[in-house]
C-alpha cells in the first residue's frame, strides 16, 4: 500500500490589533457640516495626512481616509456632509464619500490656507493661499466654479506676501473678506464675489491669521493677528480699531445661536467675547498643546465649542468654562518610540510626534500627558530604571 504525503504550509496565525492609544493627533485642519453638524471632519499635518470624521459632534472619531500630502484648510459642501474638500500644497483635494477617499485638482500656487464653500451655490468654492505674480508668491485668492476642479486666480498684490483666512458674509455670499499679509497687514474685500477686491487695511499692524463676520450684523468683522491681538471693524472694513492684545490668534468662530458670542483660537489657550467683540477674556482649564487652527461652535448652543490643536480635539459643553480631551477612536498620533517599565510592565512611557510625552500605568487603557522638557525635537527613546519606573531617561530627537 502507497500513501501519499502532502506538505501543508504552515501558516502561523496571529491575534488581531486594536489601537489602545495615545489617542490624538496633529489636527491642523477641522470642518464641520453645515448642514449637519454633527459630522464633522479633520485632518493632520503630515504626510500623508490622516482624514477622520465623527458623527456626534467631536465625541468620538473614525480615521476614514487619507491625503497624499499636507493638509492645511477643510470646508464642507452645505447640502451634503459627504462632500468635503481640503486644502494642501498646490492642489484641491474633493471627497464625495465622507473623506473615505479623494480627487485632486490643481491650483497652482503655494499651500491653500483657507478654504470657504458658496452657502447658496455649492459648486462655487472660495481658496486663499498665494499666488504667483512677476515670479514672486503674492497674496492670492482663488474660485472654482464647477465644484473645485478647475479654479481662476487673483493677485492682491505685488509685493510678497501670503493671504491666510477668508470669510464670507452669511447674510451675503457676494461679500469676501481676505487676509494675510506683504511687508504689513493686509485685509481685502470684494462686494462681487470675487471679482474686484479693495484694501480694507486701515487700523492693522500685524499679520492676520483669521477673519470672522458677525452672523447679525455684516458690518461686524473680527481679524486675529500673529503678534497684534484681535481686531475689530463696525463699519465693514473702512476702519479696524484693535479690541484685545491676546496674540497668536490662528482661528476665529461665531454662532447663529448668539451673535454676540465669538471664540478665537490661540496657542493653547481659547479666548472668548460676549459683546460682540468689544473685550475679550480667557476660557477655563483643560486644553493641552499649543496653536489651535481648528474652531467650531455649534448652531444650536454657543456654549458648545470643538478645538483642534497639535494634540488632537477638546470640546467644552459649558462655554469654555472647562475643555475635555475628545479624542476617543481617533488614533492617528505618529508614534515615535515607547518603552515598558523592567520593575512594573503596566507602566508605559510614549513619545508622539509634536504631541509630547505619555505615560500609561494599566497597559494603554489610559494615557496622561506628561510636561515636555524638549528643546529643540521630539523624544526619540527611553531608558526607564530597572526598579523604579519614575526615573526615566530621555533622549532628544533634534539633540
Amino acid at each position: 500500500m502507497r500513501y501519499l504525503m502532502v506538505l501543508v504550509p504552515f501558516i502561523p496565525i496571529f491575534a488581531a490589533w486594536e489601537p489602545i492609544g495615545p489617542y490624538g493627533g496633529y489636527v491642523r485642519a477641522m470642518a464641520v457640516a453645515p448642514s449637519n453638524e454633527k459630522i464633522v471632519y479633520g485632518a493632520t499635518y503630515s504626510y500623508p495626512a490622516s482624514v477622520v470624521r465623527s458623527t456626534d459632534g467631536g465625541i468620538t472619531w473614525e480615521k476614514v481616509g487619507t491625503i497624499s500630502f499636507y493638509v492645511r484648510s477643510m470646508a464642507v459642501d452645505p447640502n451634503n456632509p459627504d462632500i468635503v474638500y481640503a486644502g494642501s500644497y498646490r492642489k484641491v483635494y474633493k471627497s464625495t464619500n465622507g473623506g473615505r477617499t479623494w480627487s485632486s485638482y490643481s491650483v497652482g500656487s503655494s499651500y491653500i490656507y483657507d478654504l470657504e464653500v458658496h452657502p447658496d451655490s455649492p459648486s462655487t468654492v472660495f481658496a486663499v493661499g498665494q499666488h504667483i505674480y512677476n515670479s514672486k508668491y503674492v497674496m492670492g485668492f482663488f474660485k472654482s466654479t464647477n465644484g473645485g476642479v478647475s479654479w481662476v486666480s487673483v493677485a492682491l498684490t505685488t509685493n510678497s506676501g501670503v493671504s491666510r483666512a477668508l470669510a464670507i458674509d452669511p447674510s451675503d455670499p457676494d461679500i469676501i473678506y481676505v487676509g494675510g499679509y506683504t511687508t504689513q497687514a493686509k485685509i481685502f474685500k470684494s462686494t462681487d464675489g470675487g471679482a474686484h477686491f479693495v484694501d480694507v487695511s486701515n487700523g492693522l499692524s500685524s499679520s492676520v491669521y483669521a477673519l470672522a463676520v458677525n452672523p447679525s450684523n455684516s458690518n461686524i468683522v473680527y481679524a486675529g493677528t500673529y503678534s497684534g491681538g484681535i481686531y475689530r471693524t463696525t463699519d465693514g472694513g473702512s476702519s479696524w480699531s484693535k479690541v484685545s492684545s491676546y496674540s497668536y490668534i490662528y482661528s476665529l468662530a461665531t454662532t447663529e445661536a448668539n451673535s454676540n458670542v465669538v471664540y478665537a483660537g490661540g496657542s493653547g489657550v481659547v479666548y472668548k467675547s460676549t459683546n460682540s467683540g468689544s473685550s475679550w477674556f480667557e476660557t477655563g482649564a483643560g486644553i493641552e498643546g499649543k496653536s489651535i487652527y481648528g474652531l467650531a461652535v455649534a448652531k444650536s448652543s454657543a456654549s458648545v465649542v470643538l478645538a483642534g490643536n497639535n494634540v488632537g480635539f477638546f470640546r467644552t459643553t459649558n462655554g469654555g468654562n472647562g475643555w475635555e480631551f475628545s479624542c476617543n477612536g481617533m488614533n492617528i498620533a505618529n508614534l515615535l518610540c515607547f518603552s515598558l517599565a523592567p520593575a512594573d510592565p503596566k507602566i508605559i512611557y510614549s513619545s508622539c510626534e509634536d504631541m509630547g510625552i505619555y505615560k500609561s500605568t494599566d497597559s494603554g487603557l489610559s494615557w496622561k500627558q506628561l510636561p515636555t522638557p524638549l528643546s529643540c525635537g521630539d523624544i526619540c527613546g527611553f531608558a526607564i530604571h530597572n526598579t523604579n519606573p519614575n526615573i526615566v531617561l530621555a533622549l532628544e530627537g533634534s539633540g
